[in-house]
């Protein structure tokens, strides 16, 4: 392992790593809204097909 430098600014550097892991994280948040706005509208249009056979259904039966 090698020395750290004497002009090292210790809290500026944690500070940087600290700024790194939060637009990590914000952006790994984003990429789990957008799954989970993707997963929400796949389950709408699921129940939307599987409504469709019903409504289609009774207007037969109504006719």
């Amino acid at each position: 392992m090698e020395p750290l430098p004497q002009d090292l600014d210790v809290q500026a550097y944690c500070r940087s790593l600290a700024l790194q892991q939060i637009r990590m994280l914000t952006r790994l948040a984003e990429i789990a809204m957008q799954l989970a706005e993707a997963e929400g509208a796949r389950a709408v249009a699921a129940q939307a097909r599987a409504a469709q056979p019903q409504a289609d259904e009774v207007s037969v039966q109504s006719a």
